[in-house]
């Protein structure tokens, strides 16, 4: 696993405990196949996302009420 993305998971990880989400973060191999599944496009745009400058990417979440979880 790349550094970027167990640093991007440990930030989720770290926003969700801080701001108490009360369902369980999804689970670090569910973050990952949500990685693997984009094939490093952007879902909504279908823009190429990098891990450094301009297009990074970022874990974003369907609800905002909700936090990192499973169908969020």
């Amino acid at each position: 696993m790349s550094t970027w993305l167990r640093t991007s998971y440990a930030q989720c990880k770290m926003r969700h405990a801080r701001d108490g989400y009360e369902e369980d973060l999804l689970p670090l191999a569910s973050f990952l196949r949500v990685f693997a599944d984009q094939h490093g496009d952007c879902v909504e745009t279908g823009v190429r996302l990098t891990t450094e400058g301009g297009n990074m990417a970022s874990p974003d979440r369907i609800d905002n009420d909700r936090g990192y979880v499973e169908g969020n």
